[in-house]
């Protein structure tokens, strides 16, 4: 709401424009909605969040206070303990707690928490029966967790012990000489020894100094929350099962080192038994028994709440004298050990961590660090909450408290959009120091989800995500399945995957141990938050990690050999995952239908043709969507009631509050309805369709979820067109428009694996075949986290007009999602034209930003005709959006696929006689011929260019007639009977999406490296035609074969020639590799200024600038495209003459440029370039100018003012001629101007002169900010960049992707230059 308000503010201030008649009606609507919300301000809604839904609500902190400090400078621990002659009675144990329990509330009120804290712990037996008979004590806390009988916490092991303490008082001081600290603590140490005696116990005290683990090489606590809020609801007791609201349980252990065997460690061997670098940053190996790993456990629950999260208080402790130890680690002063606490919500939790850390070996600590350990005395302790300590209510407002350790205080010093890290992330967003109206928080109720996502990402620093292999279809189904068909068996697999294997029928005799084993909850895939907006998972697959799927194909009977149904699919490289997607399903369709009129319309064609298998497959499938959501409906329900009823004991499954219970009800209501049409309540409306905007996301999300899950990663769509029935602009209901969509963003991107050496590798022949085979090359390290997910918003509609005021809230509700959320997924794209509404591209602005390259930025005005010059209608083209990378396509009509060509590798060839120079050497000789040898001259650059247009269009052919006499080879063993209904023309043929049911096919053929090759056409004019030339074509060549002189070999240097020849040739080669390198590259237009001025204009004429030569390699890839499928002579031509006749005319051929996530993977391929690259060096990405070569310093960096460098791109065949996209990939620093850069989006929407492309892209982030990425991963898990296709996150990427960002061209946004 404020932030159309203070856009207009800041437009008044500035003199800016008027607004216009539909701007003016939403400013109107929102002003009213703003005043509305304001008389309601003091009221409250579910969730803990105010009524404006604006996130500023501040939720009760009922925890003790002390339990924020961070990191104290000083710290005592006082243990009532039994005496060595006797032990204490439960009256006696009582008394003691109920004196400390004065103490301690007399002492909060007497001390400056700001100093000194203190926090109390209690024998949970002793406790209890203190507070027994207290007023409504027993209904709000339930029954504690007692400690179990024996000295030992884990059976065989004395690694942890239970010593049976009565109580606990910790205290902590921030302030080393602050006066008031000692007379405190010794006044504190007097009243607790006189407790102590009258009680028959004795007073043990521990004193802590200041420093850290290991003389102060570790940092303690790296794993804790960075919020109160988080804290507290991470680790508090569930109210009414096991303690009171704010209330937790504190594992104490002290610990003594044995420095006996650590003396002898070096450094290298601690930080592996820490399992942290000795400046902290973490270990990624490996390591099994290192500590880090060891203490860190992922338990899946079908709740998905915080499990098996501690928040962790390590504070080291000497004797006296300090042991004079010598150790490899340096210095003498060695700490004797450490006093351990670890706060939970239930001792169960801790109690799975310490078998974890002992393991299973009799005799053997598996955790290398607690084996070099013993521990003096301990136990578990219940830590009242603050509340507890009085008998009348006290007000307990929200506590603030900075809990973010020095560590992670990392951020940008000029742009409070972006964020390094999810620790400061949450620190900055929970303590409402975003807060002002531009810059809105999410929600709390959003913050939770965010919570759980991020403790879902820590666990892949040390644990793979599960992906088990699903049953076969013979497992499951009727033993007469298999006498089906392929297609009926294929329908059933979907089905059952669905209803049985992904989710599973649940109802009130569902035990909790069914749940917990079941293939869904153990890998994630059915579970609810609480606090979930949205129901349903998304799952890991993606076309970096691969994908898989419950075959269906026959096996052989013996279980000894391949069957003939495996061997056929293996010959064809499919398999039952071989679904590609890469589409844009019509969710408008079946989102405006409902689910139970969408089976109802799949059953109209099953009545109307003979053939019915096709239907009735697609049916089937559908049918399990419709019991998927019915068993999530059932699982809401049954969370809901086991949260108060039949496991009100169990605190797996609390619920802390009412609203929770309530919201799970609602979900499961609304699941009911979107399934089947039946509800709790009475509607007029169609059965089972979306009443409103939640429900519609609901539905939207359902069905994209269940494609993906069934190897279909399909994008998203234009979401603003297909919720545009059902949001409500006066957002009245609960939950808000917003947290809707940020609900909705956060399921498509929380499935993140950031760790690079834990991550998925599911990959199998057959998998994703996008050619229409795969046979497992694919370079999936480039795309870990790529999952297809693209959102568009903006634009024309199908009639060519602009966006309604419905769309244009949402397109900025979309905006907020991507600015607010430090997510890569979805990637958000922005449709822009001219007399686009200014206030979108000031939300773009900020977004972009923010990081993450959201929104990408597609320009309608060159898109649109671009795609009717290739044959589509209009109205068609109007309503394109965004596939899984950026690729222009008409939602749910189109089939894609694409094919590729290296620009580089013609340039190879051109030069070359018509062979690539990568394998040159002894045994490809010059390189692999594979195109013509032309025989022609090149005695100048027109003579390269002519020969080039010649090998292009070969190459062309070449790829394209491979691609297409491939087309239809994946109906042969895979259908999609889930994606086909939504897709136009397979329902009204009655084919599969795979065998030719689209009313348009859609082929692309992307080019390659495009400004690598303009720059290497450049050099190759100076260095070898150009009035500056210092070496002819041949040598530098030869130069180019032998890397630039760094891989000199075989046939061009002789090894009879000697050491010495072989020495000057490739200094030679070098040499002119320096010279290379000073040429000015395309987008850098003060060097070529330079370049140029260094000569006389006459000794430039006939040279050619560089943007004439792009513009000539642009003109010239067009022609050859369009030469190749139009042009007889080429056997293609034919080829598809064949395809349109045999499909209705309906294949449609596009041009693109694109490398997408491949820019390293196609370097890989080149040969040295005469741009100065290196051999097997990445290039740019997409159309973007070409990087730094990676073996030079990543500084100075190739900058260049941004309207400079778009002109480069200011070419006719750019902006209309690529209709598949020629995306344009720019970093932008965190200081870019956010005026600045609203003007550039706009003039860029206004296709001023001069600003080239049709798509483009803006990383935000510096040079400096990626190498602190690359040396300390976690200070910076949230930073992300454009990969040429979509957002990843830094630190995901392996290392020649991260130093090709570091060398991308950075562009300053300033004021247009007159």
């Amino acid at each position: 709401l404020l932030y159309t308000i203070k856009f207009e503010l800041k437009m008044k201030r500035s003199g800016g424009r008027k607004r216009n008649v539909q701007e003016e009606d939403v400013f109107n609507k929102s002003k009213e909605r703003l005043q509305k919300k304001e008389k309601t301000m003091p009221g409250t809604c579910p969730m803990g969040g105010s009524s404006t839904s604006a996130g500023y609500s501040k939720p009760e902190f009922t925890m003790q206070e002390g339990l924020l400090y961070p990191k104290p400078k000083l710290g005592w621990v006082f243990l009532l303990r039994d005496r060595e002659d006797g032990t204490a009675n439960l009256i006696q144990r009582t008394a003691a707690c109920s004196a400390i329990r004065k103490l301690v509330r007399d002492t909060w009120k007497g001390i400056d928490s700001s100093k000194i804290n203190v926090v109390a712990a209690f024998q949970p037996k002793a406790w209890e029966y203190l507070m027994k008979d207290c007023q409504d004590w027993s209904d709000t806390a339930g029954t504690l967790e007692k400690r179990k009988e024996g000295r030992n916490l884990v059976a065989g092991s004395d690694k942890f012990l239970n010593t049976d303490d009565t109580a606990c008082v910790i205290i902590r001081s921030e302030a080393i000489h602050w006066t008031g600290v000692s007379e405190r603590i010794h006044c504190l140490m007097n009243e607790l020894s006189d407790i102590a005696k009258t009680n028959d116990l004795q007073l043990c005290v521990t004193e802590c100094a200041e420093k850290d683990v290991f003389s102060g090489v570790f940092i303690d606590g790296l794993a804790n929350k960075s919020d109160a809020n988080s804290v507290q609801k991470t680790v508090s007791c569930a109210p009414g099962v096991n303690g009171w609201p704010g209330a937790s349980y504190m594992l104490l252990q002290k610990f003594k080192f044995d420095w006996g065997i650590l003396g002898d460690m070096s450094v290298a061997e601690i930080c592996k038994m820490v399992g942290r670098q000795n400046n902290n940053v973490i270990i990624a190996e490996d390591n099994p028994r290192a500590h880090n790993r060891c203490v860190h456990m992922a338990d899946p629950n079908p709740h998905s709440l915080s499990n098996l999260r501690l928040h962790r208080l390590t504070m080291p402790y000497s004797v006296t004298p300090p042991l004079n130890v010598k150790s490899k680690t340096g210095g003498k002063n060695k700490e004797t050990g450490v006093v351990y606490m670890a706060m939970t919500k239930s001792t169960n939790y801790i109690m799975k961590l310490l078998e974890n850390m002992v393991g299973d070996q009799p005799g053997i600590t598996k955790d290398s660090l607690i084996a070099k350990t013993t521990s003096l005395n301990g136990a578990f302790f219940y830590v009242p909450a603050r509340q507890e300590f009085y008998d009348e209510h006290i007000e307990q407002p929200f506590k603030g408290e900075d809990l973010l350790l020095a560590y992670f205080r990392v951020k940008p010093v000029c742009n409070q959009y972006l964020f390094y890290n999810h620790k400061e992330y949450m620190n900055r967003m929970n303590n409402f120091n975003y807060s002002d109206p531009d810059y809105m928080a999410p929600t709390t109720r959003v913050l939770r989800l965010i919570r759980s996502m991020f403790e879902n990402w820590e666990d892949t620093w040390f644990h793979p995500r599960s992906a088990e292999p699903l049953p076969h279809l013979e497992q499951l189904a009727p033993p007469t399945i298999m006498a089906e068909s392929l297609r009926v068996r294929q329908a059933e697999a979907i089905y059952l995957t669905l209803s049985e294997v992904y989710t599973m029928p649940v109802s009130d005799k569902t035990t909790k141990f069914e749940l917990w084993e079941s293939y869904g909850v153990i890998q994630d895939l059915f579970r609810i938050n609480p606090s979930d907006i949205l129901a349903g998972k998304m799952p890991v697959y993606g076309l970096g990690v691969g994908q898989l799927a419950m075959s269906y194909l026959k096996s052989d009977p013996s279980g000894k050999e391949l069957s003939v149904e495996e061997v056929f699919a293996y010959s064809k490289k499919l398999s039952a995952a071989s679904g590609y997607g890469h589409v844009v399903p019509d969710y408008q369709k079946i989102v405006a239908m409902g689910l139970p009129a969408f089976l109802d319309y799949l059953d109209s064609y099953i009545g109307g043709v003979t053939d019915k298998e096709f239907y009735k497959c697609c049916k089937r499938v559908y049918e399990g969507i419709q019991q998927y959501l019915i068993n999530y409906s059932n699982l809401a329900l049954f969370l809901a009631n086991s949260g108060y009823a039949a496991c009100a004991d169990d605190v797996d499954f609390e619920l802390l509050h009412s609203h929770d219970k309530a919201n799970l009800l609602a979900m499961a209501d609304r699941l009911k309805w979107l399934a089947t049409g039946q509800s709790d309540q009475t509607y007029t409306v169609t059965a089972g369709k979306p009443r409103n905007l939640l429900e519609a996301v609901q539905l939207l999300f359902t069905i994209h979820a269940c494609l993906h899950m069934n190897c279909e990663p399909v994008s998203v769509g234009r979401l603003d067109v297909i919720l545009e029935d059902y949001i409500d602009l006066e957002d009245t209901g609960y939950p808000s428009n917003q947290d809707i969509i940020d609900a909705f963003w956060i399921k498509l991107g929380e499935k993140v694996q950031l760790s690079r050496s834990t991550r998925l590798d599911l990959y199998a022949v057959g998998d994703i075949a996008v050619p229409y085979d795969s046979d497992g090359r694919f370079p999936r390290g480039d795309s870990c986290n790529q999952w297809v997910q693209q959102v568009s918003v903006g634009g024309y509609d199908s009639q060519g007009k602009e966006p309604s005021a419905k769309r244009l809230e949402i397109a900025k509700l979309c905006l907020h999602a991507a600015r607010r959320l430090p997510l890569n997924a979805p990637c958000l794209s922005l449709r822009v034209h001219k007399g686009i509404a200014e206030t979108l591209l000031w939300h773009a602005s900020k977004a972009i930003l923010s990081g993450g390259a959201h929104p990408v930025i597609l320009h309608d005005d060159r898109i649109v005709p671009a795609l009717v010059a290739r044959g589509f209608k209009e109205e068609d083209a109007l309503n394109f959006c965004s596939d899984g990378c950026y690729e222009p396509l008409v939602p749910g009509k189109t089939e894609f696929s694409f094919c590729y060509v290296s620009l580089l590798q013609v340039l190879e060839m051109t030069i070359n006689k018509g062979a690539t120079m990568m394998e040159a050497g002894p045994a490809g000789m010059r390189g692999f011929a594979v195109s013509l040898n032309l025989g022609e001259s090149l005695d100048e650059l027109q003579d390269v260019m002519n020969q080039f247009g010649k090998h292009l269009r070969l190459q062309m052919h070449d790829i394209l007639s491979s691609l297409l006499s491939r087309y239809g080879n994946i109906a042969s063993v895979y259908a999609s009977p889930i994606l086909s209904p939504l897709i136009e023309g397979c329902m009204e043929r009655g084919k599969d999406i795979y065998d030719g049911g689209a009313v348009i096919k859609m082929i692309a053929c992307m080019t390659v490296g495009f400004a690598n090759t303009v720059d290497s056409l450049y050099a190759i004019q100076e260095l070898c035609y150009g009035h500056k030339s210092m070496t002819t074509l041949e040598f530098l060549v030869s130069a180019l074969k032998s890397d630039w002189g760094y891989g000199l070999q075989e046939p061009i240097q002789d090894p009879v020639d000697g050491g010495k020849a072989q020495y000057v040739n490739s200094q030679e080669m070098k040499t002119l590799r320096d010279y290379a390198l000073k040429i000015p590259k395309m987008g850098m237009k003060d060097a070529e200024c330079k370049w140029v001025d260094e000569v006389l204009p006459h000794q430039r004429e006939g040279l050619l600038s560089i943007k004439e030569i792009a513009t000539w390699l642009a003109k010239t890839c067009v022609d050859a495209f369009n030469d190749v499928i139009e042009n007889d002579k080429f056997p293609l031509c034919q080829q598809i003459k064949d395809l349109q006749a045999q499909h209705n005319g309906e294949f449609r051929f596009v041009l693109g440029s694109g490398t997408f996530e491949g820019y390293v993977g196609w370097g890989q391929g080149a040969a040295a370039s005469a741009d100065g690259r290196r051999k097997g060096q990445p290039l740019g990405s997409d159309m973007s100018p070409s990087p730094i070569p990676q073996d030079l310093p990543d500084t100075p960096a190739r900058k260049g003012n941004i309207y400079d460098i778009m002109e480069y791109w200011d070419i006719p065949e750019l902006k209309t001629g690529f209709p598949n996209g020629c995306e344009i990939d720019l970093n932008i620093g965190e200081d870019t101007d956010e005026a600045a850069l609203t003007e550039f989006l706009k003039n860029y929407a206004e296709s001023q002169e001069n600003l080239g492309g049709n798509i483009v892209t803006l990383s935000c982030g510096d040079q400096e900010t990626y190498r602190a990425a690359m040396q300390n991963p976690e200070k910076h898990d949230l930073v992300r960049v454009r990969t040429g296709g979509w957002t990843e996150f830094f630190i995901s990427f392996y290392s020649a992707h991260q130093l090709q960002h570091m060398r991308r061209m950075w562009a300053d946004i300033e004021p247009r230059k007159e």
